[in-house]
């Protein structure tokens, strides 16, 4: 079973010192990154996951397995029309650049889940 992450430390540490990253910080990054495209929008976690209502305000969520894999969970709304295959790669390829190249953490997974349709 996945586990929420504590800090994430960067593999390629500076000659200065080290830096974690906090999974928050990895988190708006993802959801900054989302909202880049129009045709979904995120969903706030209470219609995501009831159970994580009362600790989470939004739908983006990063975890990391027992093998320390570190992946993102995304739960959106999609708009009617779109191409779905087309858009989850483009968004998954797109999230994955923005929080390598701002925070130099490579994700091993980013899974998407489309819960909702937008007319």
């Amino acid at each position: 079973m996945a586990e929420r992450t504590g800090m994430v430390t960067a593999e390629d540490q500076a000659c200065l010192g080290s830096f974690n990253i906090a999974p928050k910080v990895i988190e708006d990054i993802a959801s900054q990154a989302c909202r880049d495209f129009k045709e979904v929008s995120l969903l706030s976690s209470w219609r995501a996951n009831f159970n994580d209502w009362m600790n989470r305000d939004q739908a983006v969520l990063l975890y990391q397995n027992e093998d320390q894999e570190i992946f993102l969970e995304i739960a959106l709304s999609l708009k009617y029309g779109v191409n779905v295959p087309e858009t989850m790669t483009r968004l998954q390829q797109h999230v994955f650049e923005e929080v390598y190249f701002m925070t130099d953490v490579q994700l091993d997974a980013i899974n998407i889940k489309v819960t909702e349709l937008t007319i």
